[in-house]
């Protein structure tokens, strides 16, 4: 009997555990919460689903990036929880859904993302205006840019100007000076450049103060 009761008592115990580590925070369905969190925040529609044991992943066709956009347009998106698991407040994925997910980074070298906040950081697409003003009214990062919404296909390289064989053939040597976004690193960007002689010169982060044209901007 004394065997038993302990049993009992650490089940308890480890329930109560799991159950508080799964809580959300009363902030977390809040949009500025969640934007102020995520890596990356786009529009896709689920085009499959697959469960394993302890977690699913989805994949995710991406219809339009609301911030820091990625030359992509599939992405997958792993949640836990699966077959045999079950965790609360995890986002859960269907066939065929549309909606705006708040990510976070996992391997975007590989286009793998997880959800900020769970399910609540799904959003219906009727809260797409909501978080473009959050998006706003968010202190400035180092290395956004201006416009950091991007419908796919995304074109990077639209600035650069029509060239000869020979590259831009102005006769002087080109730097670009780029803020460090995150698509200004696509290996699209860095091909044209290679073809076309430009040399690329990425500021350090958190150092806008580096780049002389915005600071000219400025003073204008």
């Amino acid at each position: 009997m004394r065997h038993i009761s302990a049993l009992l008592t650490l089940l308890l115990i480890f329930a109560s555990a799991n159950t508080a580590a799964a809580m959300l925070v009363e902030e977390a369905g809040e949009i500025p919460y969640q934007v102020s969190r995520a890596d990356r925040i786009a529009i896709g529609t689920v085009t499959d689903v697959r469960s394993f044991y302890n977690y699913r992943v989805a994949t995710i066709e991406v219809d339009e990036w609301l911030d820091s956009p990625l030359p992509t347009k599939a992405i997958t998106v792993r949640t836990e929880g699966g077959t045999n698991v079950w965790v609360e407040d995890e986002a859960s994925f269907a066939l065929n859904e549309t909606t705006i997910l708040m990510l976070e980074d996992a391997d975007v070298s590989e286009h793998r993302f997880k959800m900020v906040c769970g399910e609540p950081g799904k959003r219906p697409l009727s809260d797409r205006d909501a978080i473009l003003k959050a998006l706003s009214d968010r202190p400035r990062r180092s290395g956004d840019s201006e416009d950091e919404v991007m419908r796919y296909p995304p074109n990077p390289v639209e600035f650069i100007p029509p060239a000869s064989d020979r590259g831009l053939d102005i006769g002087v040597p080109v730097t670009l000076v780029l803020d460090n976004v995150r698509y200004q690193k696509c290996k699209l960007v860095w091909e044209l450049a290679e073809s076309l002689d430009i040399e690329l010169l990425y500021i350090p982060p958190y150092s806008p103060n580096l780049n002389l044209a915005r600071a000219s901007m400025e003073i204008c």
